[in-house]
């Protein structure tokens, strides 16, 4: 049947007015909250880098399409527009929903009650109209040419966007999260005491070291539903212990103090330790790669933190990579970081508190590779002041912490941020604590996630073991399950090593100061 060119200019009309109701009601409800429609934008998986300039673009954009639509003279011009930026809309939610990582939050007001396979149903509904408008108003090959290569020209700079947005947010982050429902809390313990720290674990048991109790050792299950207390003894017990360190994996468990500096190994199961070694090289922290060797953090004959390995093995060793820490100031306060070891990719990782960087190096202190944190602080901001009278170098104020706390697993970095990335809402850090993840064998940004307080208590410390997040909240550890989206990443994720040791620090008046349980 052939319309009459009024029945055609009445079709015309209306879905130029559907068109105008809708990108005015999308424009003006944006504008109203454009700070979340941004914040939104950035936690996108194809938008993100673009953020900061994407989102005015789109209000502009619909308000002048609007604006066009409403005069017959650039009527025909305001359809086009409107089905480019439909097209646009149509192939950035297909993109989502069958390449992206996750699905983040919808764009705001009605439209945010639909699911994504909805919004996406909706959009094609839309730019069908806008192309039985534009047919409407001029039925030629030229029209058929422009809509068939211009919705094809959109959906190809759509998908490009995606690729270099994965790109940049993956190498060189803008300092900007992506967070999503990574983490998810099944169960709880109260340990009655906020001074423990995860000592090592097997596939069922968590072992947990005490800061002022040293010499006792807590098995818990890995369902935290119960907790044992493990009292173990040295048989020399009368060294000057400043800073006892204790690590455990399936059989044994390792006490060792950088103060004297002394190596204890011996069997969970009789809770006595022997003296391995007493070594000359005093140390500041250190981890356990096996049951003898040590990776360290000391002390240079110039004051400066420097990274090194001792054996414990007869006869015993020691050796440094002093270039290894880069120093910006004075190689002490500068290099301050955390040092940990990670049994599945057998690799020491370090990372800076003050900077947003990171190594990667082999237990033989080779093969160093570095990393980068997504935020934007890559010089130490730190005020040191000499005290004459101490001959000392001191902290002067409080210093901008970039990293606070982190924990290495499997080949992922998880880091609690100490800094508030762009698109963020502050208020959430008021509520929770915030971790990054990153995949440290090609040293690349994989996600956020949030880690709530509990009872106005905060995320003090953390570990990693399996496909759970395990946090120290005041008194309580609480696991939390990850999900697929940073599993996935795991060097083996489904293999599950025999021991996994990790190690605290601690500092003491009496080793044997008992907690009560």
């Amino acid at each position: 049947m052939r319309l009459t060119t009024p029945t055609r200019k009445n079709i015309v009309t209306l879905i130029c007015y559907l068109y105008i109701l809708l990108f005015v009601y999308a424009a003006i409800s944006k504008f109203l909250d454009f700070e979340n429609f941004q914040t939104q934008l950035g936690q996108s998986p194809l938008l993100s880098a673009y953020a900061g300039w994407v989102a005015p673009i789109v209000l502009v954009l619909e308000l002048l399409i609007a604006l066009l639509l409403m005069f017959h003279k650039t009527r025909y011009a305001g359809l086009v527009g409107s089905y480019f930026i439909m097209v646009l809309f149509t192939v950035y939610i297909y993109l989502i929903l069958n390449f992206s990582s996750f699905v983040p939050c919808s764009c705001g007001g009605v439209l945010e009650k639909m699911t994504w396979s909805q919004h996406l149903i909706f959009n094609i509904c839309f730019a069908l109209l806008a192309i039985i408008a534009l047919f409407l108003i001029r039925s030629t090959k030229i029209t058929f040419i422009s809509v068939f290569a211009g919705g094809l020209l959109n959906g190809l700079i759509v998908y490009g966007l995606f690729l270099q947005s994965e790109n940049t947010m993956k190498f060189d982050n803008p300092f900007i999260r992506r967070f999503s429902d990574f983490v998810v809390k099944d169960s709880e313990i109260d340990l009655k005491h906020n001074s423990y720290y995860y000592a090592g674990g097997t596939s069922s048991t968590l072992y947990l070291g005490n800061y002022t109790s040293p010499l006792i050792l807590t098995k818990v299950d890995t369902a935290l539903q119960k907790a044992t207390p493990i009292r173990f003894e040295l048989d020399q017990a009368d060294l000057p212990f400043k800073t006892v360190q204790v690590q455990a994996d399936s059989t044994n468990f390792y006490l060792f103090d950088g103060s004297v500096p002394c190596f204890f190994r011996g069997k969970i199961k009789d809770g006595r330790a022997s003296m391995v070694g007493l070594g000359t090289t005093f140390f500041s922290t250190g981890v356990l790669c096996d049951s003898s060797r040590l990776l360290i953090r000391s002390h240079n004959r110039m004051g400066e933190n420097s990274i090194g390995v001792s054996n414990y093995n007869e006869p015993f060793s020691s050796h440094f990579h002093y270039t290894l820490l880069e120093k910006q100031f004075d190689g002490n306060f500068d290099t301050d970081g955390m040092l940990m070891y990670d049994s599945n990719l057998n690799k020491g990782v370090y990372i800076y508190r003050y900077r947003n960087e990171y190594i990667v190096f082999d237990p033989t202190l080779e093969n160093v590779a570095k990393g980068r944190t997504i935020d934007t602080i890559s010089q130490a901001q730190l005020k040191i002041v000499y005290n004459d009278a101490t001959k000392e170098k001191k902290l002067a104020g409080t210093p901008l912490v970039v990293n606070y706390n982190s924990s290495v697993y499997n080949g992922l970095l998880f880091v609690q941020s100490g800094l508030v990335g762009r698109f963020e809402d502050r208020k959430m850090w008021q509520q929770a604590s915030v971790i990054d993840v990153y995949n440290i064998r090609n040293r690349t940004y994989i996600a956020s996630f949030y880690i709530y307080h509990i009872d106005q208590k905060k995320l003090s410390r953390f570990f990693v073991l399996h496909n759970h997040f395990y946090a120290f909240i005041g008194s309580k550890l609480v696991r939390y399950k990850l999900t697929d989206m940073i599993t996935s990443h795991f060097l083996e994720p489904t293999i599950y090593r025999k021991t996994t040791p990790a190690g605290g620090r601690a500092t003491i008046e009496n080793l044997y100061n008992r907690v009560d349980h």
